[in-house]
Protein backbone atom coordinates (compact mmCIF):
# COMPACT_ATOMS: atom_id res chain seq x y z
CA UNK A 1 0.00 0.00 0.00
CA UNK A 2 1.56 3.61 -0.85
CA UNK A 3 2.72 6.06 1.23
CA UNK A 4 -0.77 8.31 2.72
CA UNK A 5 -0.60 12.19 1.40
CA UNK A 6 -2.41 15.14 2.04
CA UNK A 7 -4.38 16.99 -0.43
CA UNK A 8 -4.83 20.54 0.00
CA UNK A 9 -8.25 21.15 -0.70
CA UNK A 10 -7.13 24.68 -1.68
CA UNK A 11 -4.87 24.14 -4.52
CA UNK A 12 -5.13 20.85 -5.40
CA UNK A 13 -0.74 19.63 -4.08
CA UNK A 14 -0.21 16.38 -2.40
CA UNK A 15 1.93 16.79 0.89
CA UNK A 16 3.33 14.16 2.95
CA UNK A 17 1.91 13.31 6.17
CA UNK A 18 2.75 15.58 8.97
CA UNK A 19 3.00 18.42 6.86
CA UNK A 20 1.45 21.46 8.31
CA UNK A 21 1.32 23.27 5.88
CA UNK A 22 0.96 23.07 1.89
CA UNK A 23 4.23 23.38 0.23
CA UNK A 24 2.73 25.04 -3.03
CA UNK A 25 0.13 27.87 -1.55
CA UNK A 26 0.48 27.69 1.97
CA UNK A 27 -2.37 27.00 3.30
CA UNK A 28 -3.03 25.06 6.84
CA UNK A 29 -3.69 21.77 5.85
CA UNK A 30 -5.64 21.23 9.37
CA UNK A 31 -7.89 22.87 8.09
CA UNK A 32 -7.69 22.79 4.29
CA UNK A 33 -5.81 19.35 4.34
CA UNK A 34 -7.75 15.94 3.09
CA UNK A 35 -5.82 12.62 3.62
CA UNK A 36 -5.45 10.12 1.38
CA UNK A 37 -3.80 6.76 -0.01
CA UNK A 38 -2.57 6.19 -3.43
CA UNK A 39 -3.38 9.76 -4.49
CA UNK A 40 0.31 9.54 -6.00
CA UNK A 41 3.54 10.87 -4.71
CA UNK A 42 4.23 14.32 -2.70
CA UNK A 43 5.78 17.40 -3.87
CA UNK A 44 8.74 16.01 -1.64
CA UNK A 45 10.74 13.09 -1.10
CA UNK A 46 12.02 13.77 2.33
CA UNK A 47 10.74 12.10 5.28
CA UNK A 48 7.82 13.66 6.99
CA UNK A 49 8.77 16.23 9.49
CA UNK A 50 7.42 16.41 12.90
CA UNK A 51 5.27 20.10 13.44
CA UNK A 52 7.60 21.08 16.01
CA UNK A 53 10.02 23.92 16.27
CA UNK A 54 13.73 23.02 15.71
CA UNK A 55 15.69 24.17 18.73
CA UNK A 56 17.90 26.93 18.92
CA UNK A 57 21.56 26.24 17.27
CA UNK A 58 24.29 27.05 18.29
CA UNK A 59 27.68 28.07 16.39
CA UNK A 60 29.20 24.77 16.48
CA UNK A 61 26.15 23.07 15.40
CA UNK A 62 26.26 23.47 11.69
CA UNK A 63 23.07 21.87 9.23
CA UNK A 64 23.76 19.09 7.56
CA UNK A 65 21.11 18.56 5.17
CA UNK A 66 20.94 14.89 3.91
CA UNK A 67 19.90 16.48 0.51
CA UNK A 68 19.07 19.65 -1.16
CA UNK A 69 17.01 21.44 1.58
CA UNK A 70 15.99 24.90 2.58
CA UNK A 71 15.81 26.49 5.84
CA UNK A 72 12.77 28.18 7.34
CA UNK A 73 14.26 32.20 7.97
CA UNK A 74 11.34 32.01 10.89
CA UNK A 75 11.48 28.68 12.52
CA UNK A 76 14.99 27.10 11.26
CA UNK A 77 13.27 24.26 9.98
CA UNK A 78 14.82 22.15 6.92
CA UNK A 79 12.55 22.01 3.92
CA UNK A 80 12.49 20.20 0.50
CA UNK A 81 13.99 22.59 -2.46
CA UNK A 82 10.70 22.03 -4.21
CA UNK A 83 8.61 23.58 -1.47
CA UNK A 84 7.13 27.26 -1.65
CA UNK A 85 5.78 27.34 1.69
CA UNK A 86 7.61 25.93 5.38
CA UNK A 87 6.10 22.64 6.12
CA UNK A 88 6.12 23.59 9.88
CA UNK A 89 5.02 27.22 10.07
CA UNK A 90 3.71 28.02 6.46
CA UNK A 91 6.42 30.81 5.59
CA UNK A 92 7.10 31.76 2.09
CA UNK A 93 10.89 29.90 1.95
CA UNK A 94 13.46 32.08 0.23
CA UNK A 95 15.28 30.55 -2.64
CA UNK A 96 15.38 27.11 -3.67
CA UNK A 97 18.88 27.48 -3.78
CA UNK A 98 20.25 24.68 -1.71
CA UNK A 99 21.27 26.27 1.57
CA UNK A 100 25.09 26.63 2.84
CA UNK A 101 25.69 25.65 6.75
CA UNK A 102 24.29 28.66 8.71
CA UNK A 103 25.87 29.93 11.85
CA UNK A 104 23.67 31.44 14.17
CA UNK A 105 24.14 35.01 14.87
CA UNK A 106 23.46 36.58 18.34
CA UNK A 107 20.28 38.49 19.23
CA UNK A 108 22.41 41.76 19.38
CA UNK A 109 23.75 41.06 15.68
CA UNK A 110 19.97 41.02 13.69
CA UNK A 111 19.40 43.38 10.83
CA UNK A 112 16.06 45.32 10.47
CA UNK A 113 16.25 43.25 7.42
CA UNK A 114 16.75 40.23 9.16
CA UNK A 115 13.57 40.97 11.69
CA UNK A 116 11.60 41.92 8.35
CA UNK A 117 11.84 38.62 6.74
CA UNK A 118 11.15 36.48 9.95
CA UNK A 119 7.97 38.00 10.08
CA UNK A 120 8.56 41.14 11.84
CA UNK A 121 6.52 44.30 11.05
CA UNK A 122 7.39 45.54 7.16
CA UNK A 123 8.74 49.26 6.68
CA UNK A 124 5.65 50.59 5.06
CA UNK A 125 3.37 49.66 7.48
CA UNK A 126 4.36 53.30 10.23
CA UNK A 127 3.75 55.39 7.01
CA UNK A 128 0.42 53.96 6.35
CA UNK A 129 -0.86 54.10 9.75
CA UNK A 130 0.77 57.41 10.56
CA UNK A 131 -1.11 58.75 7.43
CA UNK A 132 -4.19 57.24 8.58
CA UNK A 133 -3.82 59.15 12.00
CA UNK A 134 -3.39 62.32 10.62
CA UNK A 135 -6.56 62.25 7.96
CA UNK A 136 -8.67 60.89 10.98
CA UNK A 137 -7.56 64.09 13.09
CA UNK A 138 -8.31 66.24 9.49
CA UNK A 139 -11.79 64.85 9.36
CA UNK A 140 -12.71 65.49 13.15
CA UNK A 141 -11.67 69.08 12.67
CA UNK A 142 -13.49 69.61 9.49
CA UNK A 143 -16.48 68.31 11.41
CA UNK A 144 -15.66 70.68 14.02
CA UNK A 145 -15.46 73.59 11.82
CA UNK A 146 -18.04 72.73 9.21
CA UNK A 147 -20.86 71.99 12.22
CA UNK A 148 -23.84 73.78 11.52
CA UNK A 149 -25.05 76.30 14.80
CA UNK A 150 -27.96 74.76 16.31
CA UNK A 151 -31.39 76.29 16.04
CA UNK A 152 -32.70 78.67 18.36
CA UNK A 153 -35.29 77.15 20.90
CA UNK A 154 -39.36 77.55 19.47
CA UNK A 155 -40.74 80.22 21.77
CA UNK A 156 -43.25 77.77 23.73
CA UNK A 157 -47.15 78.61 23.70
CA UNK A 158 -47.52 78.55 27.08
CA UNK A 159 -45.57 80.29 29.71
CA UNK A 160 -42.67 78.39 31.49
CA UNK A 161 -42.58 77.74 35.21
CA UNK A 162 -40.14 78.95 37.03
CA UNK A 163 -38.27 77.25 39.76
CA UNK A 164 -36.37 79.39 42.88
CA UNK A 165 -33.50 77.92 44.63
CA UNK A 166 -35.59 79.05 47.64
CA UNK A 167 -38.99 78.96 48.22
CA UNK A 168 -39.07 81.85 51.34
CA UNK A 169 -40.58 85.26 49.41
CA UNK A 170 -38.54 88.10 50.05
CA UNK A 171 -40.61 90.72 52.17
CA UNK A 172 -41.82 93.91 50.16
CA UNK A 173 -39.70 96.61 51.68
CA UNK A 174 -40.96 98.96 54.27
CA UNK A 175 -41.80 102.87 53.28
CA UNK A 176 -39.96 105.68 53.62
CA UNK A 177 -40.55 108.21 56.17
CA UNK A 178 -41.46 110.62 53.79
CA UNK A 179 -44.25 107.97 52.51
CA UNK A 180 -47.92 110.00 52.61
CA UNK A 181 -50.07 109.00 54.97
CA UNK A 182 -53.13 108.19 51.94
CA UNK A 183 -50.69 105.44 50.33
CA UNK A 184 -51.92 102.26 50.33
CA UNK A 185 -50.39 99.69 52.76
CA UNK A 186 -47.84 97.72 51.83
CA UNK A 187 -48.91 93.66 50.13
CA UNK A 188 -47.91 91.20 53.28
CA UNK A 189 -45.17 88.98 52.42
CA UNK A 190 -46.04 85.48 50.86
CA UNK A 191 -46.16 82.38 53.31
CA UNK A 192 -47.36 78.96 52.73
CA UNK A 193 -51.06 78.43 53.09
CA UNK A 194 -52.59 75.36 54.96
CA UNK A 195 -53.48 72.93 52.48
CA UNK A 196 -57.05 71.71 54.53
CA UNK A 197 -58.40 68.39 51.68
CA UNK A 198 -57.25 68.02 48.41
CA UNK A 199 -59.82 65.69 45.86
CA UNK A 200 -58.83 64.14 42.50
CA UNK A 201 -60.76 63.28 39.17
CA UNK A 202 -59.32 59.26 39.84
CA UNK A 203 -57.31 57.52 41.88
CA UNK A 204 -55.12 53.88 40.09
CA UNK A 205 -56.18 51.19 41.75
CA UNK A 206 -58.05 53.33 44.46
CA UNK A 207 -55.13 52.45 46.35
CA UNK A 208 -54.39 54.33 50.17
CA UNK A 209 -50.67 55.25 48.94
CA UNK A 210 -51.94 57.11 45.83
CA UNK A 211 -54.79 59.16 47.44
CA UNK A 212 -55.03 62.68 46.59
CA UNK A 213 -54.30 63.69 50.17
CA UNK A 214 -50.90 61.98 49.89
CA UNK A 215 -50.25 65.31 47.58
CA UNK A 216 -50.18 67.74 50.42
CA UNK A 217 -48.91 65.55 52.99
CA UNK A 218 -45.57 67.66 52.81
CA UNK A 219 -43.65 64.15 52.00
CA UNK A 220 -42.05 63.30 48.76
CA UNK A 221 -41.87 59.52 49.54
CA UNK A 222 -45.68 59.53 48.79
CA UNK A 223 -47.58 60.61 45.52
CA UNK A 224 -51.30 61.59 43.91
CA UNK A 225 -51.54 58.86 41.03
CA UNK A 226 -54.58 59.02 38.38
CA UNK A 227 -55.73 55.85 37.19
CA UNK A 228 -57.93 56.79 34.36
CA UNK A 229 -56.79 54.90 30.95
CA UNK A 230 -56.46 58.84 28.93
CA UNK A 231 -54.06 61.42 31.09
CA UNK A 232 -55.56 64.39 29.61
CA UNK A 233 -58.46 66.01 31.55
CA UNK A 234 -57.19 64.07 34.29
CA UNK A 235 -56.97 67.06 37.78
CA UNK A 236 -55.82 67.19 41.23
CA UNK A 237 -57.85 70.11 43.55
CA UNK A 238 -56.52 71.20 46.73
CA UNK A 239 -58.38 73.30 48.89
CA UNK A 240 -57.32 75.94 52.15
CA UNK A 241 -59.12 79.18 54.07
CA UNK A 242 -59.71 81.98 51.94
CA UNK A 243 -56.64 83.72 50.89
CA UNK A 244 -54.83 85.56 48.72
CA UNK A 245 -52.94 83.29 46.26
CA UNK A 246 -49.54 84.40 44.96
CA UNK A 247 -47.84 80.96 43.30
CA UNK A 248 -47.64 77.15 43.85
CA UNK A 249 -44.96 74.76 43.45
CA UNK A 250 -45.52 71.67 42.43
CA UNK A 251 -42.85 68.99 42.97
CA UNK A 252 -43.39 66.70 39.72
CA UNK A 253 -43.21 62.68 39.50
CA UNK A 254 -43.38 60.08 42.11
CA UNK A 255 -39.94 61.30 44.16
CA UNK A 256 -39.98 57.60 46.30
CA UNK A 257 -36.76 57.58 43.68
CA UNK A 258 -34.89 58.20 40.69
CA UNK A 259 -35.80 55.21 39.07
CA UNK A 260 -39.56 55.59 40.36
CA UNK A 261 -39.45 59.25 39.19
CA UNK A 262 -38.48 57.67 35.45
CA UNK A 263 -41.09 54.52 35.68
CA UNK A 264 -44.00 56.61 35.87
CA UNK A 265 -45.95 59.52 33.41
CA UNK A 266 -44.95 63.58 34.59
CA UNK A 267 -47.49 66.54 33.72
CA UNK A 268 -45.88 68.39 31.47
CA UNK A 269 -48.37 70.93 30.10
CA UNK A 270 -51.18 71.87 32.99
CA UNK A 271 -54.35 74.21 33.15
CA UNK A 272 -54.51 75.62 36.78
CA UNK A 273 -57.60 77.30 37.65
CA UNK A 274 -58.43 79.12 40.96
CA UNK A 275 -62.23 79.71 42.29
CA UNK A 276 -63.34 77.76 39.06
CA UNK A 277 -62.06 80.80 36.89
CA UNK A 278 -60.43 81.41 33.77
CA UNK A 279 -57.62 78.60 33.43
CA UNK A 280 -54.03 79.70 32.71
CA UNK A 281 -51.41 77.40 31.18
CA UNK A 282 -47.97 76.36 32.40
CA UNK A 283 -45.42 74.15 30.84
CA UNK A 284 -43.48 72.42 33.35
CA UNK A 285 -39.76 70.73 32.94
CA UNK A 286 -39.46 66.95 33.40
CA UNK A 287 -37.15 67.88 36.58
CA UNK A 288 -37.20 66.39 39.76
CA UNK A 289 -36.93 70.02 41.33
CA UNK A 290 -39.64 71.81 42.98
CA UNK A 291 -40.98 74.04 40.11
CA UNK A 292 -42.96 77.55 40.74
CA UNK A 293 -45.97 78.31 39.13
CA UNK A 294 -46.69 82.43 38.99
CA UNK A 295 -50.68 82.77 39.12
CA UNK A 296 -52.37 85.75 38.91
CA UNK A 297 -52.98 87.16 42.06
CA UNK A 298 -56.08 86.01 43.46
CA UNK A 299 -57.80 87.31 46.84
CA UNK A 300 -59.90 85.38 48.37
CA UNK A 301 -58.77 82.33 47.00
CA UNK A 302 -59.48 79.12 48.27
CA UNK A 303 -59.41 76.04 45.44
CA UNK A 304 -56.82 75.20 43.28
CA UNK A 305 -57.34 72.77 40.33
CA UNK A 306 -54.22 71.16 38.19
CA UNK A 307 -55.59 70.04 35.22
CA UNK A 308 -53.44 67.64 33.28
CA UNK A 309 -52.72 68.17 29.25
CA UNK A 310 -49.53 66.99 27.92
CA UNK A 311 -47.33 63.99 29.86
CA UNK A 312 -43.69 63.25 29.49
CA UNK A 313 -43.10 59.19 28.47
CA UNK A 314 -42.33 56.61 31.50
CA UNK A 315 -39.57 54.39 30.90
CA UNK A 316 -38.34 50.47 32.11
CA UNK A 317 -36.28 51.45 35.43
CA UNK A 318 -35.42 48.93 38.42
CA UNK A 319 -38.45 50.31 40.05
CA UNK A 320 -40.48 48.83 37.81
CA UNK A 321 -42.55 50.19 34.94
CA UNK A 322 -42.94 51.59 32.36
CA UNK A 323 -46.26 52.90 34.16
CA UNK A 324 -49.17 54.52 31.91
CA UNK A 325 -50.07 56.62 35.62
CA UNK A 326 -49.45 60.13 36.03
CA UNK A 327 -48.22 60.82 39.15
CA UNK A 328 -47.72 64.32 41.55
CA UNK A 329 -45.81 64.06 44.51
CA UNK A 330 -46.38 67.60 46.19
CA UNK A 331 -48.82 71.01 45.37
CA UNK A 332 -47.98 74.13 47.73
CA UNK A 333 -49.57 77.34 47.76
CA UNK A 334 -48.08 80.21 49.00
CA UNK A 335 -49.65 83.38 49.19
CA UNK A 336 -51.19 85.72 52.68
CA UNK A 337 -53.37 83.98 54.86
CA UNK A 338 -56.86 85.99 55.41
CA UNK A 339 -56.53 88.11 52.43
Amino acid sequence: MSEPTVICRRCGAANAAGDQFCGSCGAFLEWEGEPVEGAGPPVESAPPIPPTVAPPLTPTEPIEPTEPSVVCPACRTVNPTSRTFCRSCGTTLPSSTPTETPTIESPGQRSTSAVAEEGGLPGWLPIVAGAGVLVGIAIVVFAIVLRPAPPPPAASAFPSATFTPTLAPTPSPEPSAGASASAPPTQSPSVQLTLLGARASSVVGNRELFQPAMAIDGALDTCWQEGAAEEAGEWLEVTFEPSRLDYLVIYSGYQLSHDAYLANLRPETVLVTVNGGAPEAFVLADSEQPQRLDVEDVEAANTVRIEIVTTFPSEATAYGGPFDDLAISEVRAFGAAGG
